[in-house]
């Protein structure tokens, strides 16, 4: 379970854990915005978001040190 007692799925590489802030219909299709409150990651993740027009690796953050 995520912060918002949401359920998660245990072999995902990222769940994201968010609040519907608005909705919006557009044609035959509903937009959610949402706020993001929680993120659970997998320890190892392997595969690709895409953002900012891009795919990426996922990937741990590096520790300072």
């Amino acid at each position: 379970m995520l912060t918002t007692g949401a359920p998660a799925l245990s072999d995902a590489a990222v769940n994201l854990d968010c609040r519907i802030t608005q909705t919006q219909e557009m044609g035959t299709h509903s937009i959610f915005f949402c706020e993001v409150v929680g993120i659970a990651m997998a320890r190892d993740p392997d595969g690709l978001i895409y953002f900012n027009r891009a795919y990426h690796n996922i990937r741990p953050a590096r520790s300072a040190g």
